[in-house]
């Protein structure tokens, strides 16, 4: 009988005796194999995820004031290996980066400064001057005061810090008006520093080229501008919240580098040492005890995957390391009394 059907209604009669429920079944197998496939490919990933970031092992590379934390493999963790620095372009501001390089710089110094003195300009060298005209004043004077620093006193170092601020008297009350703040070192008896001071502020004076010099010399010698660093930890608080503070100040003209050294400035060694991650994230959670707060390095501290930095003695540091070595040997020998 069947065979007297034609091959067109052979198939007409198979089609009515699939259901819909049957080919529910199908359309709903094909999903969950889908399903699993896709989940399958999800663990995968999970796992390879959490394989690098067990495999980024840290770098902690220690000053006498400051601890780098850095990824030791962080092209195979995170996959920047061949990717570009980027070109720096137009400096408009001080930067939250420029900032944190000035800080990690002055922490690294081998000899801390005994001096902290600021220099300014008298109004008639910046009168009538555009930002970027103030700016190119204001490199011509620390020019000839640094071949003359050089001349007289080969053996001094100055790192310093350009800081913009409107003016609040004279006839550019309001105008932001570049000045320096200069941390300076180099001397063998603590006591020339003072004698130094009033000397550096002739220099200045005449190297900013005003014909405002008495008036300069009043303000680059009076007591406010200069003062003797008494400690290390003074130094770094001086860098850190009064000279880096920012105010604010953006342009639309390039205010060219906050910062620099003048004389050769000697950088400490520092002591570096890897961890394991277990270490790393227990290290971590000891420097959040001494950050603030609210402070923003209590996120960079939190993940693991950041590289940072932390203002802390290095003897605090070795301390750190030593105790929690000591913890992971502790529970190292009270699993295997456990096992036996």
């Amino acid at each position: 009988m069947n065979a007297e059907l034609t091959p067109m209604e052979r198939i007409e009669r198979r089609r009515k005796h699939v259901t819909a429920a049957c080919i529910s079944d199908i359309f709903l197998h094909y999903q969950e194999e889908r399903r699993k496939k896709f989940k399958k490919n999800i663990l995968d990933y999970v796992r390879e995820k959490k394989q690098f970031k067990y495999d980024c092992k840290e770098l902690f590379i220690i000053h006498p004031d400051m601890t780098e934390i850095k990824q030791v493999n962080k092209a195979v963790c995170f996959n920047t290996e061949g990717r570009s620095e980027g070109i720096r372009g137009k400096i408009t501001e001080f930067s939250s980066g420029s900032r944190r390089n000035f800080i990690k710089f002055f922490c690294k110094l081998k000899d801390k400064p005994k001096l902290w003195q600021d220099f300014t300009f008298a109004d008639d060298v910046m009168e009538g001057a555009s930002i970027g005209e103030r700016r190119n004043v204001s490199n011509k004077a620390l020019n000839r005061f640094r071949r003359t620093i050089k001349e007289k006193y080969p053996s001094l170092w100055i790192v310093y810090k350009r800081e913009w601020e409107p003016r609040k008297s004279g006839k550019l009350k309001g105008e932001y008006i570049p000045h320096f703040h200069m941390f300076i070192g180099g001397l063998s008896d603590r006591e020339d520093y003072l004698g130094l001071a009033a000397k550096l502020a002739v220099i200045w004076v005449h190297s900013t080229r005003t014909t405002e010099i008495e008036k300069s010399l009043r303000v680059s010698l009076h007591e406010k501008s200069y003062r003797l660093i008494e400690s290390q930890d003074l130094a770094i608080k001086y860098a850190t919240k009064y000279v880096t503070k920012g105010n604010g100040f953006k342009t639309d003209e390039s205010i060219g580098r906050s910062w620099g050294t003048i004389g050769d400035v000697v950088l400490g060694d520092p002591v570096e040492i890897e961890v394991t991650p277990d270490e790393a994230v227990k290290i971590r959670r000891l420097f959040r005890k001494k950050v603030p707060r609210n402070h923003y390095l209590q996120n960079q501290l939190r993940n693991k995957e950041t590289s940072t930095f932390v203002i802390i003695k290095a003897e605090a540091v070795l301390r750190y390391l030593e105790y929690i070595r000591i913890q992971h040997e502790n529970e190292v020998l009270t699993y295997f009394k456990k096992v036996a």
